[in-house]
């Protein structure tokens, strides 16, 4: 058997092809890998009504008139790359306490309202979590 170590044009075809499809794929993965992020959907009675940013400051206001199953006005504010319930009407305004979330993957979720405000996408932070609330480091 005769191994030849030579550089031939088909060597060369094949090594350029190799790396021209690696670059496609690296630059379609960029593409749409970046295309939901920081998407964050506003559903209301399990639908999304509206769509924002998280890097565009906003506010989106909701009126009981549009939104029967609102118990008053309700704010969602977008401001410097995180979301929150600004204002809203509940018992205890659980909705509005959970402050301003950034991460990936997390929900706001205000029941009594039947709102929802989810930031799309999914962040590997790592930290698997068990229902009992201890962390799992597998």
């Amino acid at each position: 058997m005769d191994i030849s170590l030579k550089k031939n044009k088909t060597d060369l075809f094949i090594v350029i092809i190799a790396t021209l499809v690696v670059v496609f794929f690296v630059v379609i993965n960029l593409f749409y890998s970046n295309s939901n992020d920081n998407i964050i959907s506003v559903y209301y009675n399990n639908n999304v009504i509206h769509t924002m940013y998280l890097n565009i400051d906003e506010e989106y206001i909701m009126e009981k008139e549009s939104f029967p199953l609102l118990l008053d006005k309700m704010v969602i504010e977008v401001k410097d790359g995180r979301v929150r319930i600004k204002e809203e009407e509940s018992p205890k305004h659980y909705c509005s306490i959970m402050g301003y979330q950034s991460q990936k993957g997390t929900s706001i979720i205000c029941a009594p309202n039947s709102v929802m405000v989810v930031i799309e996408g999914y962040e590997d932070t790592g930290i698997d979590w068990t229902p009992g609330g201890v962390a799992n480091d597998n």
